[in-house]
């Protein structure tokens, strides 16, 4: 890991500044609609290295149930992604769910953590066709509702506890523009559809290929469907990031970023806020410099980390709020050279942001190794329904990974698994 340089601690930003020096607050690149609060200025990193044990001793405590999925990569490139476990994180023992011959995909658990959906069908069939299902579960893995899949359903996500947000195939939606950002909005509890979300924003980006924001395409609405987070611009244009209020058809603020744009702007768990890591550069070939920044839906902004005050080029890679609110756990990596070209590989570190102090933990744990900007193969940090615990994925060499749960209040790492993916954490009813 690279050690602290000793920074200036000047925030004055030149009003025509083209490119930032270090641990200065972008406020150029803000638009007037969004006014900076800096009380959390200057906030510093705790570097926490922490060593893997390599295993969870039954005197750690953890509770609910974890989801995980069998991702192991044979030698040929093809990765089997079919046996999905349930583990009891307080008795430790883990139970396949996927019966012979049958595969799940596409996990997302519910904001209460009660529900699980997934897709499900056989691996095979006499007819070659796929007979699929939209399945939605408890903790227990006891199917509440099974729904016949439609042709035209694609990716699906939760939007609140009751509805789902399902992405239509591409072939099912005619504005190009609209590809990748409409949405149908069902309830699979009463398996109906409320309504079609479709992307009719002032200046979206409509040029192919257009960003997919964590299943989202160019557009990240909040629960309520009140309010969107979508991206504004062209090939020859700048690129912002603009909240647009839906129901009073109106810009609340706007963001000019650079055309890096793999970290997914996040709402927090209450639907009050949004973090979001702009690159703050406006070409491809200049340095990543990236922050966290809070936004709330009144427009007013928080810069949250200042991970430019230790090194001089950041990128900041998936991230996820904690179910409380209160930290947001983040993948970045980190450059010491500030002249000339560079490398865009490097591997990628777990840190833990504390959104009301805005003190960083990098726990020194890697996830994938070699990782290229832009490229997303290992998932955001999965948070314990406590807010207590993380679960990530650590790669060890280039087709293997082994399964982490970082204990947050022991400051403690241990190994629970090997190519397991973890993909849903669940209240234990």
């Amino acid at each position: 890991m690279p050690t602290y340089p000793s920074t200036s601690r000047d925030h004055t930003a030149p009003e025509n500044a083209t490119e930032l020096p270090m641990s200065e607050t972008p406020t150029h690149l803000l638009a007037a609609q969004a006014t900076i609060s800096s009380n959390l200025a200057d906030a510093q990193i705790n570097l926490q290295c922490l060593e893997v044990e390599p295993s969870l001793p039954s005197k750690v405590s953890s509770g609910g149930i974890l989801i995980l999925n069998d991702q192991a990569v044979y030698s040929n490139g093809r990765t089997r992604d079919f046996d999905t476990y349930f583990m009891d994180m307080a008795t430790r023992t883990s139970t396949q769910i996927a019966k012979p011959n049958e595969f799940l995909a596409n996990f997302s658990v519910s904001p209460d953590r009660k529900w699980i959906a997934y897709k499900e069908g056989p691996l095979e069939t006499p007819s070659g066709t796929l007979n699929l299902q939209l399945i939605i579960a408890t903790a227990q893995h006891q199917v509440y509702k099974a729904l016949p899949w439609q042709k035209a359903w694609g990716q699906f996500k939760w939007l609140d506890n009751q509805h789902l947000v399902i992405k239509p195939e591409m072939s099912n939606v005619d504005k190009f523009a609209a590809l990748g950002s409409t949405f149908i909005v069902l309830n699979p509890f009463a398996d109906e559809r409320s309504k079609i979300l479709e992307p009719e924003f002032p200046g979206i980006y409509a040029t192919y290929t257009a960003p997919n924001w964590d299943g989202w395409g160019e557009t990240v609405y909040d629960p309520t469907l009140n309010w969107v987070i979508y991206l504004q611009g062209g090939l020859d244009e700048p690129l912002n990031y603009l909240l647009w209020d839906i129901r009073q058809k109106k810009t609340v603020a706007l963001f000019q970023v650079s055309r890096e744009l793999s970290a997914v702007p996040t709402w927090s768990p209450d639907g009050k806020l949004f973090a979001l890591a702009p690159a703050l550069f406006s070409t491809r070939s200049q340095y990543p410099v990236e922050e966290l920044y809070v936004v709330d839906k009144g427009g007013s902004v928080s810069r949250l980390t200042h991970l430019t005050n230790y090194y001089p080029r950041v990128y900041i890679d998936n991230f996820n709020w904690s179910p409380d609110g209160n930290s947001i756990a983040f993948w970045f990596s980190s450059w010491q050279d500030t002249n000339g070209s560079y490398n865009t590989i490097a591997n990628r570190y777990l840190a833990i942001v504390d959104t009301t102090t805005g003190w960083v933990t990098n726990t020194c744990i890697n996830g994938e190794n070699d990782a290229s900007i832009g490229t997303r193969n290992y998932p955001a940090p999965l948070w314990s329904p406590d807010s207590k615990q993380i679960v990530v994925q650590s790669q060890t060499n280039e087709n293997s990974f082994q399964t982490i749960l970082i204990d947050v209040e022991q400051r403690r790492a241990f190994t629970i698994g090997v190519d397991l993916a973890p993909v849903g954490w669940m209240l234990k009813p």
